[in-house]
């Protein structure tokens, strides 16, 4: 799980025990006076009864009392089992990762690597028609990332789906700005069951183009013709990563030096993930954040020996899946990214034995982690 991930999640928990607190105070806070407000005032004793009212009815033995409620016999906010078990389970996710710095976590075996590929998440929509023979179909478009960068091909998918089977006759897939404007297009008329194409950006002047971009497909289905769109982020890279120094053993991290060039100075996250080099299996989420000056800066990664023991491979290691995020500063609209000057950096590896192997301690996590307890325990 990446740090804004992490630092998402972290919100939520706060946001959850801050609602749970309110409620327990407000609860509390209960008194017979502000019941009594709320009430009809009683008549005066002495007051008639009013003409041809009848006498009001005794009360029956085993009637309902109306008398108010006791507070301290109000319902405990905290005793709604499901969300005392959802503190817990919030608890125990957050104890898990707790042997691991936020910014060296072990990826866990069949892990989704879209979860800790923080600019490659693919970008994709699905929608449902109702064709006019009443027949229903599902039109889908996929990406295989959401940012591209100047120069780049943008793969396109594009699928229809019918119980009943369809005839698609032809499709054309456009690259366009949120105005609807057309920047580029491509028609495609062979179907077999799904359109694969490509949009060249290298065969058009592309260096106005806005950064917030959008795919479309139109596609001919039985004589109708519908569209479905999805967004991409489409921009010049903002810095490379252009080489990995060699790694050293510091006390308990083994730091990997990374050299950038970059185009616009600013504030920096780095995500990459370490693949192991004879099997190839992702092992290691690795982040680094700083700030990067033009025209060439460094930053190092850390990965820390415990996050390293959880796959048992002492490497060499390939670093891969690289995204650079410069945050927006103020009067910016948008992060910008950078990219790798290639897909992989080798990367050395060393004996466990020549870590200092002691165990990732922070004292704030145990005091969350101790307050989420109390909660579910309460």
């Amino acid at each position: 799980m990446t740090r804004r991930k992490w630092q998402f999640l972290a919100t939520a928990v706060c946001s959850l025990c801050l609602l749970v607190a309110a409620t327990f105070y407000f609860a509390a806070d209960s008194s017979p006076t502000s019941h009594q407000t709320m009430t009809a005032p009683t008549p005066a004793a002495s007051a008639a009864p009013a003409k041809n009212q009848p006498d009001a009815p005794a009360s029956q033995p085993g009637a309902p009392q109306t008398a108010g409620t006791d507070p301290e016999e109000e319902a405990n906010p905290y005793e709604d089992e499901a969300l005392k078990a959802h503190l817990m389970q919030v608890a125990d996710l957050y104890a898990q990762n707790m042997a691991f710095p936020p910014f060296s976590r072990p990826i866990p075996k069949g892990a989704d690597l879209n979860e800790f590929r923080a600019d490659r998440s693919p970008s994709s929509t699905a929608l449902p028609f109702e064709l006019m023979n009443d027949e229903t179909v599902r039109l889908s478009i996929d990406l295989d990332k959401y940012v591209y960068f100047s120069d780049e091909l943008i793969p396109v998918a594009v699928t229809v789906i019918s119980d009943k089977g369809v005839e698609a006759s032809a499709m054309t897939v456009r690259l366009a700005d949120r105005q609807g404007n057309v920047l580029m297009s491509k028609e495609v008329t062979d179907y077999r069951g799904q359109w694969l194409t490509a949009l060249d950006t290298r065969r058009v002047r592309n260096d106005e183009w806005p950064e917030e971009l959008q795919v479309q497909a139109v596609v001919t289905v039985s004589g109708e013709q519908l569209f479905v769109s999805t967004p991409i982020r489409y921009q010049s890279a903002v810095a490379r990563l252009t080489g990995v120094q060699p790694s050293r053993v510091s006390g308990e991290y083994l730091v990997i030096p990374l050299d950038f060039s970059v185009q616009r100075p600013g504030y920096y996250f780095i995500g990459v993930n370490l693949y192991s080099q004879s099997t190839g299996e992702p092992l290691v989420h690795l982040e680094a954040e700083g700030p990067l000056g033009s025209p060439s800066a460094q930053l190092s990664l850390k990965a820390h020996i415990a996050a390293l023991k959880v796959a048992g491979d002492e490497g060499p290691y390939l670093l891969n899946d690289v995204s650079i995020t410069r945050a927006a500063e103020i009067g910016e609209a948008f992060d910008l990214y950078g990219m790798p000057d290639r897909s992989s950096f080798a990367v050395e590896g060393f004996e466990f034995g020549a870590f200092k192997d002691v165990p990732y301690e922070d004292p704030l996590q145990q005091e969350r982690l101790e307050f989420l307890r109390s909660l579910g325990r309460l």
